[in-house]
């Protein structure tokens, strides 16, 4: 082997650690309740989330489907892939310090060996956890469905888009296998020429840099600081990461404010800018000359154009202004920022206004400083997304409109303690791709959102991984026809400590929506006649939800996999339908309902796999059923509620149950009270025995009304040993007890 085979056997065995740096492979999962995405990270060594709480939130995914958990101490690939990783990079560099050229065969071959080996492995894993499904404990069960994401490229799999591709590990290994095959040819020609090697290591280090500056105003592309539609790149620029991120801006002062804004401690790439002279060339920023001429009208109002150096004595002939080079616009930009450029009240506060300097939200929020109060007055104000990166206070006075641009989400919030109030916000259109909102919050905390007005929204307000925010005095109306056309009005996800108050939400999918939500209180809302539910939470453990009203909802409330739920003085009211109820506990841990009030529902309360329920103080009055307990229920304690004016007070689909009642008032019980304690002396069976008939063959309910019904009822007043022991009430009330 020739020095420099050598040296590129080295540098091929050193980058195989590269495998311990970055992950090896990738997958996302993309929906529209997740519009971020969840994705996977595979490393040499583990799995992990590419998000904190991915992994979590996939297998409690898989749950629903019956898939196993993803749980990486239970792969022994994963102990064993390290060591031969580290074992081919030794072998590798004894092959580089002997020079033997039969070493380095060894070498390439035990690569291509451990890649088709580690490749089919992989799908051989992605096959086990797609099709080995616990079909019979599946909550989600599609005949015939299977779940396996492909090995490479994406693959639809319910209404998820799974997208899957090698990450930067596996390039180090592909730029690795390619200097080892460079390292082979030089090693055959010994003397000959070497260029060919190094085209190769050129292709393989061209293949991990950044791209160049790219056309910027095409596919209504958006500025990456204002948001504003970029029409002319003549007066943009372009921040470059290192990591070959591209951000995109339609002026300057934009490229100047962004890079102000978020300017790193070290390097932070590339800047460019676009020559004013020569559409479609791009000028590194600091080798720019700058002009500043009221003739030229850049889109934020700054009036700056670039030249390259090399033309700037002819430019500047053409063009009169002044001349600045990158630091000085850096400067003016600044100084632009401090002042602030909008017109201020004796107060300081940034006034938008249709007629005034500062006509559009987002141009308001340039021009506020942290904490700067902004003032919308009234007017119709229609732009691109609005982007709010910054603390402000955000007041819309009586007739101010936000309405959507084409359709898009109106506001999104990025930043940390942040107050929308008092606008109001129109027409966000239905999406199948992405959870358009009219606000959305993310990744912030400290947020208040109240007193705003939203109509026509897709949803209405999204939090999405935000901490101690207030969701309060809001008003949002929808009009969809269908479920797969409506958004939820207030959407909560990955969030904690979050106060939803005073709201009133009618028209939307799901009035109130939370998943992954935690310590959060909702109360005093109003959710009515929404097409599903008028709340609809899973995986939220310990919030309390207190004195809301769901009224006329499609199917009620419905409350699933959660631990440790208080819920207090709530109205249930007139969810009538097939499928409906007041509320549904499905898979609950220790929840408590105090003071509630289930009114005309086709079924009040339905209990269907929760554990240690305890239910005192409600009001069951005219529905259809007042409670289903189904046999999945384990351990509840009814005690004090009322039962009046149901067809049937209590149902059943078991003969045995552990749940108990104790002390409720039944309007239907006949006993007595010889000592007059207040409490009935015999005990009161709640259950029907036609109950237990219509439970088996719904249809029967036509002879609810039947002499053979009333028949055989006289025959359980009788024979109360007809319907299940454990659901009897020994010490029921004589009196209504409220």
């Amino acid at each position: 082997m020739t020095r420099l085979s050598r040296v590129l056997l080295a540098i091929a065995s050193v980058l195989l650690l590269g495998a311990f740096l970055f992950p090896l492979w990738r997958i996302d999962l993309i929906a529209p309740q997740y519009p971020e995405g969840l994705g996977m990270l595979i490393r040499v060594n583990t799995v992990s989330g590419i998000k904190p709480n991915d992994l979590a939130n996939i297998n409690g995914l898989n749950h629903y489907i019956g898939m196993k958990p993803i749980e990486p101490d239970a792969i022994p690939e994963l102990r064993i892939m390290p060591w031969i990783v580290v074992g081919l990079a030794a072998f590798g560099l004894l092959g580089a310090a002997l020079g033997a050229r039969r070493l380095l065969y060894g070498w390439l071959g035990g690569f291509v060996t451990l890649a088709v080996v580690g490749l089919i492995d992989f799908w051989r894993w992605e096959y086990d956890y797609g099709h080995n499904i616990d079909f019979e404990h599946a909550i989600i069960k599609v005949p015939g469905m299977t779940y396996q994401p492909p090995l490479i490229g994406t693959k639809q799999l319910l209404n998820f888009t799974a997208a899957s591709w090698p990450a930067l590990g596996t390039l180090c290994l592909g730029v690795a296998f390619a200097l080892g095959v460079a390292a082979l040819v030089v090693a055959r020609r010994r003397g000959a020429s070497v260029k060919r090697a190094s085209v190769a290591m050129a292709v393989a280090v061209a293949a991990c840099a950044p791209p160049g500056p790219q056309a910027i105003a095409d596919k209504g592309k958006s500025c990456d600081y204002c948001r504003m539609t970029i029409s002319d790149e003549r007066f943009g620029g372009q921040l470059i990461t290192r990591k070959g991120k591209v951000f995109a801006f339609d002026a300057i002062e934009c490229l100047a404010s962004y890079y102000l804004q978020n300017r790193p401690a070290g390097d932070s790439g590339s800047l460019w800018v676009a020559d004013f002279a020569n559409p479609g060339h791009w000028i590194e920023a600091s080798n720019a000359v700058f002009v500043r001429n009221d003739a030229h009208q850049s889109p934020m109002g700054l009036n700056l154009v670039a030249f390259s150096a090399d033309a700037d004595k002819a430019a500047t002939g053409q063009i009169q202004g002044s001349i600045l080079r990158w630091q000085q616009v850096l400067a003016l930009v600044q100084r632009q920022r401090d002042s602030g450029s909008a017109v201020r009240t004796a107060q300081g506060d940034v006034i938008v206004s249709p007629s005034g300097p500062i006509r559009t939200l987002t141009q308001g929020l340039q021009a506020a400083t942290s904490g700067a109060r902004v003032v919308v007055k009234a007017g119709v104000y229609r732009e691109p997304t609005i982007m709010v990166n910054r603390p402000v206070v955000i007041v819309g006075e009586p007739g101010a409109v936000l309405e959507s641009d084409q359709g898009r989400q109106i506001l999104t919030v990025q930043a940390d303690d942040v107050t929308v109030r008092g606008l109001e916000l129109r027409h966000v259109a239905t999406s199948f791709v992405d959870d358009r909102a009219a606000i959305r919050v993310q990744d912030a905390t400290n947020c208040v959102i109240e007193n705003n007005t939203i109509e026509d929204g897709f949803f209405g307000i999204y939090l999405a991984r935000v901490d101690r925010c207030r969701v309060a005095g809001n008003r949002l109306h929808a009009s969809k026809a269908k479920e797969s056309a409506s958004g939820n009005g207030i959407h909560l996800w990955t969030s904690n400590h979050i106060t939803v108050d005073g709201n009133e939400i009618t028209g939307h999918r799901d009035g109130i929506y939370l998943e992954f939500v935690h310590e959060s209180d909702v109360r005093d809302n109003i959710s009515e006649g929404n097409l599903r539910y008028g709340m609809h939470f899973m995986y939220s453990d310990d919030c309390r939800y207190v004195a809301n009203t769901f009224r006329q909802n499609g199917s009620g409330v419905a409350v699933m996999y959660t631990k440790r739920i208080e819920m207090t003085d709530n109205r249930f009211e007139d969810n009538w339908g097939a499928a409906s109820y007041g509320l549904l506990l499905k898979e609950i841990l220790e929840p408590a309902l105090r003071g509630n009030h289930f009114t005309r529902n086709t079924v009040g309360l339905l209990v269907d796999g929760a554990t240690r329920l305890h239910a005192d103080s409600n009001d069951f009055v005219d529905n259809g059923w007042g409670v289903r307990l189904l046999a999945s229920a384990q351990d509840g304690a009814f005690t004090a509620n009322e039962f009046v004016g149901n067809t049937f007070d209590v149902a059943t689909n078991s003969r045995e149950s552990t749940t108990t009642f104790a002390g409720n008032y039944w309007e239907d019980y006949r006993g007595y009270d010889l000592n007059r304690d207040g409490v009935g002396d015999v005990p009161y069976h709640p259950v029907r025995l036609f109950s237990l008939l219509v439970a088996q063959n719904e249809p029967v309910l036509i002879a609810l009304r039947s002499p053979f019904v009333a028949l055989l009822d006289v025959a359980e007043r009788v024979l109360p040993s007809l319907t299940p022991e454990m659901l009897a009430d020994a010490s029921p009330a004589m009196r209504r007890l409220r």
